[in-house]
C-alpha cells in the first residue's frame, strides 16, 4: 500500500493560493462555459422572436389535371406536407452570414400539412400552401406526400410525374410510411451542402427555395 501523505502536506497544499486557484479554475470552467452557451442561446432566441423576421406566404397551387383513366380511383382530398428545412442558402450561411443569421438559419425540419381537394368534374386538384418565409434569408423547403404502402407510393410517383410543373419526384422509406418527395418548377431549385459534390446531380439533395420578401 502507498503511504498516506502527512497531514501537514495537505495543509500546505490547501494554503497554497496557486494550487487552490488552479483547482477552482478546473472545477468552474465547464460550469462557466455552460452558463455562457445557455445565455447566448437564450439571447439569440430572444432576438429571433423580437425581430419577427418570418412571415407566412400563402400561395395557390394547381390546378393539377388528373388523367381521365385515373379519376375514378382518386381520393376526394390529398394531404400535401411541406417540410421547412432551414432559412437561407447554405453558401451564404457558411461564408457571409452574421452569427445571428447563422443561428436563425439552423436546420428546422418543421412539417406543415395542407389539404388539396379534388374537383371531379374538372378533373383537377387545387389547394394552398402557407410557407414560412424569412424576410432576409428566404426559406428552403420541400413537399412530400405520405403513402400507405409500396403500391400506393408507386401510384403517387406515377401521378406526380405526369403533372405539369412537378419535377424531380423521389421516394424515401425511412419512418413508418414511405414518402414521395417532389419539387415545383415555379420556385428556384438548389443543391444543399449535404449533397456530396462528387455525386451525380440526380443523387444530391435538392430543395425548393422561396426568395426573401
Amino acid at each position: 500500500m502507498l503511504p498516506k501523505p502527512p497531514p501537514d502536506l495537505l495543509v500546505r497544499v490547501w494554503q497554497s493560493d496557486e494550487i487552490v486557484a488552479g483547482l477552482m479554475v478546473l472545477v468552474l470552467t465547464p460550469f462557466v462555459r455552460f452558463l455562457w452557451q445557455a445565455g447566448s442561446l437564450a439571447f439569440n432566441q430572444f432576438r429571433e422572436w423580437a425581430g419577427q423576421r418570418v412571415e407566412k406566404c400563402r400561395i395557390e397551387l394547381g390546378p393539377f389535371t388528373i388523367p381521365v383513366d385515373r379519376i375514378d380511383h382518386m381520393p376526394a382530398q390529398v394531404t400535401i406536407c411541406c417540410l421547412t428545412i432551414r432559412y437561407g442558402v447554405d453558401e451564404y450561411l457558411e461564408r457571409l452570414a452574421s452569427e445571428q443569421e447563422k443561428f436563425e438559419g439552423r436546420t428546422r425540419l418543421r412539417i406543415d400539412r395542407f389539404v388539396f381537394r379534388l374537383d371531379r368534374e374538372a378533373r383537377t386538384y387545387r389547394g394552398k400552401l402557407a410557407i414560412r418565409v424569412h424576410k432576409r434569408l428566404g426559406t428552403q423547403f420541400k413537399l412530400f406526400i405520405e403513402a400507405d404502402g409500396n403500391r400506393h407510393a408507386d401510384s403517387i410517383i406515377k401521378l406526380l410525374e405526369s403533372l405539369d410543373g412537378v419535377v424531380e419526384v423521389t421516394r424515401s422509406d425511412y419512418g413508418p410510411k414511405p414518402k414521395v418527395w417532389f419539387l415545383l418548377e415555379q420556385f428556384h431549385i438548389l443543391d444543399t451542402t449535404n449533397g456530396d459534390v462528387r455525386l451525380r446531380d440526380e443523387e444530391r439533395i435538392r430543395n425548393n427555395f422561396y426568395f426573401p420578401i
